[in-house]
């Protein structure tokens, strides 16, 4: 019974999001529209960004990901990816990621558990694509190799950086 119930709640999830990417390009004048056949969601935007959303993970988590671009080599520049998913802020509260297997980075962001209305949807949608914007100009200009964080010792790590309950 609880596979079942799994799977319930993954046909909803998927229902929602139809509804919702529905009703978003139908207000931004593109029309109706299906996933593809392994349920991904395709959306373009100006300068070449392409966001995908996942509606059928196995996971039960609908994601919202897009490709910024290719790797950077340098140690220094994988570190300051990393640096910037924590807390969030640098990444508007999304991740990023490398994709071994095509060697590029990724943004991601799964999508809340609960209802979004359409409005929500715009503002978490417009959130992702101009943090995409921002790390794909960051890592074609090459901007990612010099740390700002050059006088803190390898290993250490300033106290002001954590959140305290």
């Amino acid at each position: 019974m609880p596979r079942a119930n799994e799977e319930r709640f993954a046909t909803m999830r998927v229902d929602r999001l139809n509804n919702l990417l529905n009703a978003y390009v139908l207000e931004s004048g593109l029309g109706k529209f299906t996933p593809s056949k392994q349920g991904t969601y395709r959306l373009s935007f100006k300068d070449d960004l392409v966001v995908n959303i996942d509606a059928l993970s196995d996971s039960g988590t609908v994601l919202v990901y897009a490709e910024v671009g290719p790797a950077p080599e340098q140690a220094e520049a994988c570190q300051a990816l990393l640096k910037a998913n924590f807390p969030g802020y640098e990444t508007r509260h999304n991740t990023l990621a490398i994709n071994k297997q095509k060697n590029t980075v990724v943004l991601l962001r799964p999508l809340p558990e609960h209802d979004m209305d359409i409005t929500a949807f715009k503002k978490l949608l417009n959130d992702f694509v101009g943090a995409l914007s921002e790390w794909r100009q960051k890592l074609l200009d090459g901007g990612l190799s010099h740390s700002a964080d050059t006088d803190i010792k390898r290993g250490e790590t300033p106290a002001s950086r954590f959140i305290r309950g």
